[in-house]
């Protein structure tokens, strides 16, 4: 059971309450967009490693015989916990993460076959089929949640000012799923929802913001979303999130010291109806009125009710959307930035750059443009001097159909691979020299 945060989005950005530590990310969405980077290749080679210590990988009976220290949790928190910051010291997903991939496991396990046989006939017996598969998991998951678990590991919630520790509870439609994705040749990302939720979330980016998108780039976001949710129709299901919206005028507004003017009694009375005011109440009034002033300006701010990851990633992106926000990739680390406005050509990020400990890919991207431009103009002047003089012998070729020089399929078909070579060769950070420019393109 996951306990309850609010999820509060204000001037583009949004801050999360209810953590035990400070979670926040602004305009830039840089958490969101960093999470979408993040390798999850590993995991399951990490949940095996760990798995294999306390169950028989090909019958997945119980190894009863080891005891799980702190040390074998730390390289599976470490990658879980390296996605966004929501995950800090989060149990929760660590153990549905486990819970996830004993369901593949278990679908290639004779024992599925056997109680997948079973429940065809069951009958009216159903329910009992369902126990016997719920006790096969409860056991392995009781063994496999059996750790020490560290002191800053959050394994306690609070409901109603009462400390609880977590329990997990697996639903039985769960296995239901499980079992109806018994493909025995299914590979473990089909079932672990971390990986198919990061997964979305690309795919979400790219239909929706992406700039360099063919054709999709001179559309609006909203409608890019559109086209997405009709090309991705089938999985719509898997593509949303239920919040719930918290409406409350002045609820999580800017606090402000409007003095001793509210405490009026002359204010006990709501002035909604027609009719006349007092003088008293009409001054109070005024003085708070007055007093108002010198107060907060900003506005009041969208607060959502929220459990999990899943939910903030689907209000961001579709905050991102309203907003008809553009993303790019970085030139030099490669990962998504959101894109500045129409206009305006920014091809670097304000990350720290890959190698770096204080430069920014904005810094290193411009002294290498600086150093590439001055490279692209000395080896396109050797493009220019090469297409000349093949210009020069097409044009003294016997040309019997009337033809012109530049039109020669050679000189063409030349012409295009040169051009290639030359515009990914600007943009290395190490172009090749003169010399070796040249005699490449002679040889082609």
């Amino acid at each position: 059971m996951f306990s309850s945060k609010y999820a509060i989005f204000k001037d583009g950005g949004y801050n999360v309450e209810g953590l035990t530590y400070w979670l926040e990310d602004g305009s830039k969405h840089t958490k969101l967009l960093d999470y979408a980077e993040k390798d999850l290749s590993p995991l399951p080679g990490l949940l095996h490693e760990l798995f294999s210590k306390k169950l028989d990988m090909e019958t997945l009976d119980l190894n009863d015989g080891y005891e799980f220290t702190t040390g074998d949790l730390l390289a599976l928190r470490k990658l879980i916990e390296s996605l966004h910051r929501f995950y800090e010291g989060n149990l929760d997903v660590i153990q549905w993460t486990m819970a996830d991939y004993l369901g593949y496991l278990y679908t290639k396990a004779e024992v599925a076959v056997r109680l997948h046989k079973k429940s065809l006939t069951a009958g009216d017996s159903a329910n009992t089929w369902l126990d016997e598969v719920d006790k096969w998991f409860r056991v392995r998951l009781d063994a496999l949640f059996d750790f020490p678990y560290p002191a800053d590991l959050n394994v306690y919630e609070t409901f109603d000012g009462i400390e609880e520790k977590i329990s997990f509870e697996v639903d039985k439609n769960l296995y239901a799923r499980f079992r109806l994705k018994s493909d025995r040749n299914a590979k473990p990302e089909l079932y672990l929802r971390e990986i198919g939720l990061q997964e979305t979330v690309r795919r979400i980016l790219f239909w929706t913001m992406d700039v360099d998108a063919p054709g999709l780039n001179r559309l609006t976001a909203a409608l890019r979303a559109k086209i997405y949710s009709h090309r991705f129709e089938d999985t719509a299901i898997q593509d949303s999130a239920n919040v719930k919206k918290f409406l409350s005028i002045g609820a999580f507004s800017e606090k402000d010291d409007f003095g001793d003017c509210l405490n009026s009694v002359h204010l006990n009375t709501a002035h909604c109806y027609p009719g006349p005011m007092s003088n008293e109440a009409e001054e109070a009034l005024r003085k708070v009125a007055e007093a108002a002033k010198g107060a907060s300006a900003e506005g009041y701010s969208d607060v959502y009710e929220i459990e999990d990851l899943r939910q903030l990633l689907y209000l961001e992106l579709q905050q991102m959307i309203n907003a008809d926000i553009l993303i790019k990739r970085c030139r030099n680390c490669k990962k998504y930035f959101v894109a500045p406005g129409t206009g305006v050509k920014v091809e670097y990020c304000d990350r720290v750059a890959p190698g770096e400990t204080k430069k920014t890919c904005k810094d290193v991207g411009a002294a290498r443009t600086e150093k590439n431009k001055k490279a692209a103009n000395k080896l396109y002047a050797i493009f220019r001097s090469e297409y000349h003089t093949r210009f020069g012998r097409a044009r003294r070729r016997v040309r019997l159909d009337g033809s012109k020089a530049k039109d020669d399929p050679k000189l063409q078909a030349w012409e295009k691979k040169a051009r290639k070579m030359y515009d990914e060769e600007i943009e290395k950070e190490n172009p090749m020299t003169e010399d070796e420019f040249r005699e490449l393109l002679k040889g082609l």
